[in-house]
């Protein structure tokens, strides 16, 4: 309960001492599965487990939609809610469903984003040439390295828990012509060049925090 529903799905379905369905292709939302496989190892076990382990690729929009969608979002605490994104990506899924206790499901998956455009925080610039691999829990959301590019340079960044939160380091370098298209600032006509930041944003439930550093070497001015 709480998932979003398979629909058009081609299987194979198979009992011995459990039951195995064998999913060749099928669709959940605007993805393309397959393989899946879905089992119930033992029907005489004392403690029931549904087993799913599958592949699913299709428009990272979608994916969001189905973390929405599904227990995930709550499992990390809505940070999706209001990203957006443009281009493909592929999902690796575990999934293990303890039958008399559902609540203790155990989520296990890795997210490849494939030459996205994202908005992770609306507040945010857009980041172009998104590629990298997130990897997350039930209670977990982490990536060691996400590339991509933001104001007209290269941009790094990872992701990690911080308690109920989750943090992202950011760094990357900023050109001043492509800051005047992010705020549309008289001043920025007045500078040149481009210089190298770093920063954080922590964000909870629904609520971001960033912090930005730099000191603004490679920055000339123009201005009286």
């Amino acid at each position: 309960p709480g998932w979003p529903a398979i629909s058009g799905a081609e299987a194979d379905l198979s009992f011995g001492a459990g039951m195995q369905v064998k999913v060749h292709q099928g669709h959940i939302l605007g993805t393309r599965m397959g393989p899946v496989t879905v089992e119930v190892p033992s029907f005489l076990a004392a403690d029931e487990h549904l087993l799913v382990d599958g592949r699913v690729e299709g428009p990272t929009s979608e994916f969001l939609r189905f973390i929405e969608k599904s227990p995930v979002a709550q499992s990390i605490n809505s940070m999706t809610s209001d990203m957006r994104a443009i281009g493909e990506g592929r999902l690796a899924l575990k999934l293990d469903f303890p039958l008399r206790h559902i609540a203790d499901t155990r989520v296990a998956g890795e997210y490849e984003l494939l030459n996205n455009r994202v908005t992770a925080v609306p507040c945010l610039p857009v980041v172009n040439q998104v590629s990298g691999r997130i990897a997350f829990t039930e209670n977990s959301v982490t990536a060691p390295e996400i590339s991509g590019q933001v104001l007209g340079a290269p941009l790094k960044l990872s992701i990690r828990n911080q308690g109920e939160a989750v943090a992202v380091d950011l760094s990357g370098g900023m050109v001043m012509r492509e800051m005047r298209k992010l705020a549309d600032l008289p001043v920025f006509d007045y500078l040149s060049g481009q210089t190298a930041w770093k920063g954080t944003v922590k964000m909870q439930k629904n609520t971001a925090a960033f912090v930005i550093e730099t000191n603004l070497a490679g920055i000339a001015s123009s201005l009286p």
